[in-house]
């Protein structure tokens, strides 16, 4: 049964997850303080002082999930249980987020490499052969072959919008990464593990895209050491 229950949070994370990966990011607008609740005065500062983008909306579905499961469970399983029970989950569901990272940006990669060939092909006087091609195309060959890709184009479209107002995908992440653990912290059976969830999450997405460096002192400062 146990087994089962760590299965089940794994599950809906791995739904949330690859809607998270795969879909971009909302609008970068100004997020509510609601996300500053709890953090420290100077948390708090800095927060309105970056004026922090919305959050991914696949997360509120996650929170939700994870929320839902927390209330049952409370109910039914000694504390240590508990704990031992999300701490097992979330362990699982880092690992799939960093597999998840790693398979999406392969995929960008392949995609790109792929229209990047088609685009050299179409480019060939007749009669020559691919062997001819050269590898020194120029960046704006490149961009116009990954834009020749509809998966490679969907991708750029995703980062141009996580990019809206300097926001990296790398810093929207990384906000999400901090907006699940405010949005979690009030259980405090988890808070141990939730904390070094958020840690792993964001590790992850660092190696994915790195962010801005103030933005990963704030996600620090708010995690419990």
């Amino acid at each position: 049964v146990f087994e089962r229950l760590v299965a089940i949070l794994v599950d809906r994370f791995e739904y949330h997850a690859t809607l998270w990966v795969s879909k971009p990011h909302p609008p970068a607008a100004a997020s509510s303080s609601s996300s500053s609740r709890g953090s420290s005065s100077s948390s708090r500062q800095e927060q309105q002082a970056l004026n922090l983008p919305l959050p991914h909306d696949a997360l509120r579905e996650l929170v939700k999930d994870i929320s839902s499961m927390h209330k049952v469970l409370v109910r039914v399983l000694p504390q240590e249980s508990v704990s031992r029970l999300f701490a097992l989950a979330f362990h699982s569901m880092a690992d799939i987020f960093a597999a998840k990272l790693q398979q999406q940006q392969q995929q960008q990669g392949s995609a790109a490499a792929a229209a990047a060939s088609s685009v050299q092909l179409q480019r060939l006087p007749s009669g020559e052969t691919p062997a001819a091609l050269s590898c020194s195309d120029s960046p704006a060959a490149a961009a116009a072959a990954a834009a020749a890709a509809p998966s490679a184009a969907t991708a750029a479209a995703a980062a141009a919008a996580a990019a809206e107002d300097g926001w990296t995908v790398g810093d929207r992440l990384c906000v999400d990464c901090l907006c699940l653990y405010e949005s979690l912290k009030g259980f405090s059976l988890l808070l141990l593990p939730l904390s070094l969830w958020a840690r792993d999450l964001a590790k992850a997405a660092a190696k994915f895209c790195p962010p801005k460096a103030a933005l990963q002192q704030l996600l620090d400062a708010a995690l419990p050491q």
